[in-house]
This record gives C-alpha cells, structure tokens and sequence, in this order.
C-alpha cells in the first residue's frame, strides 16, 4: 500500500500572531514542491512587508480588500501601495467579484 502523510498546524488563537508561522510553514511547503509563484493577502501592508522578507526569490502577489471598503478604512492607502511594490511585490486591487453590486445586478 503506498501513501503520504502530510502535517497540519492547527493554531489555538486566530490574529497576527501566527502570521510570522504561517509565512515560515508556507515558505517552506512551496520550497519542497518547488512552487515560486506566492499570493499573500494584505489590507494594509503589514503581511505583505513581512511576506516580502520571508519569500525572498520568489514572485509574491499581493491581493488587497476591495476598494468597496475605502469607507470603513479598510483598504491600503497609494502610499502603503507604492512601498510594496518599491520592493518587489505585484499589488492588485479589483472589485470583490460577489459583493453588493454585483449581487443587486443579479437580484433585481
């Protein structure tokens, strides 16, 4: 009988704390299949900065929120933008695919 056995990470509390493990658990995964190509979500820079160290040599994207979210403050700024991709990071920003406008277009 042939099979793999794969580890899975579980962490006990959700929040920034485990992003430093997940980057260094992802990076890490990605060496062994030999994947180069990285997409990182970011609202505001901060995962995408520490993503920028850890992911070194690879071709890292970075997803934001929607722009539809620039009321609550949730999206980033031109200038976190223009840091990111100073460098090295791809950044995109788009419509959130299923949001509100969308959705009204389809629901009448």
């Amino acid at each position: 009988m042939s099979y793999e056995e794969k580890v899975i990470r579980y962490f006990k509390n959700k929040g920034p704390d485990n992003t430093d493990s997940t980057l260094e658990l992802a990076k890490r995964r990605a060496s062994e299949l030999g994947i180069k190509d990285i997409v990182v979500a970011s609202s505001h820079g901060n995962t995408a900065r520490r993503a920028l160290e850890v992911f070194k040599g690879f071709n890292l994207v970075v997803v934001t929120i929607s722009m539809g979210f620039k009321e609550e403050g949730w999206t980033m700024d031109p200038s976190e933008r223009d840091a990111l991709v100073a460098m090295g990071a791809k950044v995109l920003t788009c419509t959130h695919a299923l949001g509100d406008d969308v959705d009204s277009s389809f629901s009448g």
